[in-house]
């Protein structure tokens, strides 16, 4: 059976909590609350209705069973909202237009703070696009909401406004035309190729740290197995293990654990292909991760400067 919502409140609609139209009659779209006499009870905006509807998180908590707090129900409506129908052509869209007043090395100082900024706001669904302008002057935002002030308290978070590197301009705009799509393309593209390397990494990971190991130790002779082994923990392993730091520190929120799987891996590896149980591989373990992680520093270190 499919559940209806009111279109304006998001509570669930029945037979008795319907609205009504003009004529007496039961309105299919909104509930009694929001809707009656043919109009709506509260000229509200979305942002309002979002504050309104938050003083009953209690309530909602005892029917559906969760433990939101006021915050988290209103992050869930800020996602829910504008699939209804009274706010679905009436969220506003705001352009904000950075012009920076300091030079670009105290710029670079804040930017990937101002990214992990940017990052947050996609994830809520607030951001639709950024960018730096060309030449790079400035940068632009453009920003999803249901009111300015929203928007002013958002732009207030940019660790570029709050350390003074930028002034801001806001355009406000209503869209007529819009291509439904765009706004979670690129966000989707950039979460595939994430996956994919890390899926990518994890099978390099296995291939040099389990796959190796055993074959030294299941196709190699004694004499020759000893120095490939010798071989396998003081080159390959440490070499790799750089490697992969250096490659996870480029995206370390997703990946900062793989130099942590690699060295795992390497000592059940070791502890399963070979006979022997010695502590050093132990060590051999927690030196290939410190490798990892420190290598993984100064991608990141390199990498902020680059940009």
């Amino acid at each position: 059976m499919e559940h209806k919502f009111c279109q304006s409140c998001g509570m669930p609609l029945t037979t008795d909590n319907k609205g009504t139209n003009a004529d007496g009659s039961r309105n299919e779209d909104y509930c009694i609350y929001c809707y009656k006499d043919g109009r709506f009870t509260q000229d509200f905006t979305m942002e309002q209705m979002i504050e309104h509807c938050a003083q009953f998180t209690d309530e909602i908590n005892k029917e559906s069973g969760q433990t939101l707090t006021q915050e988290q129900a209103k992050d869930m409506m800020r996602q829910f909202f504008p699939q209804l129908k009274r706010w679905k052509n009436r969220t506003a869209m705001f352009i904000a237009i950075l012009t920076y007043k300091k030079p670009l090395e105290e710029v670079d100082r804040f930017l990937q703070a101002h990214r992990d900024y940017l990052a947050e706001h996609y994830a809520a669904g607030d951001f639709i696009a950024s960018g730096p302008q060309t030449p790079r002057v400035g940068g632009v935002i453009m920003i999803k909401s249901d009111n300015r002030a929203l928007v002013d308290s958002i732009i207030a978070q940019d660790p570029f406004n709050i350390n003074g590197i930028a002034d801001y301009r806001i355009v406000e705009f209503t869209p007529i035309c819009r291509i439904e799509p765009f706004r979670h393309t690129k966000i989707s593209i950039i979460l595939m190729v994430n996956k994919r390397a890390i899926i990518i990494w994890l099978a390099i990971t296995i291939l040099v740290m389990l796959a190796l190991p055993f074959a030294v130790a299941r196709l190699a002779s004694e004499c020759s197995g000893m120095a490939l082994c010798m071989m396998l923990f003081l080159i390959v392993n440490p070499v790799y293990s750089a490697i992969l730091g250096y490659r996870c520190g480029k995206d370390i929120k997703k990946m900062w654990n793989l130099p942590l799987v690699s060295a795992v891996a390497f000592l059940a590896g070791t502890w399963i292909f070979f006979d022997i149980h010695e502590l050093w591989f132990v060590v051999y373990a927690t030196v290939y991760l410190a490798i990892g992680w420190i290598a993984m520093a100064i991608s990141k270190y390199l990498n902020r400067r680059v940009q």
